[in-house]
């Protein structure tokens, strides 16, 4: 855990793993609220051209192998 709410806000953008607690949280409020807590925290990878799709795509993918 950070610090300080400095820290969290100067913390450096990462890719998105759904199978982090804190990234999940993080979309989560995202997708209650339309807004980041406070600067996107995720960084936009390739084939993606939006990082909320490409979080729910990844989390979508993760949960589905969970399956087999």
């Amino acid at each position: 855990m950070s610090s300080s709410i400095l820290a969290d806000k100067l913390a450096p953008q990462h890719t998105f793993n759904p199978a982090n607690k804190k990234d999940l949280l993080e979309l989560k409020f995202f997708r209650a609220n339309k807004k980041w807590k406070t600067t996107c925290p995720f960084i936009l990878t390739y084939p993606y051209l939006e990082i909320p799709s490409m979080c729910a795509e990844l989390y979508t993918d993760y949960m589905m192998e969970k399956l087999s």
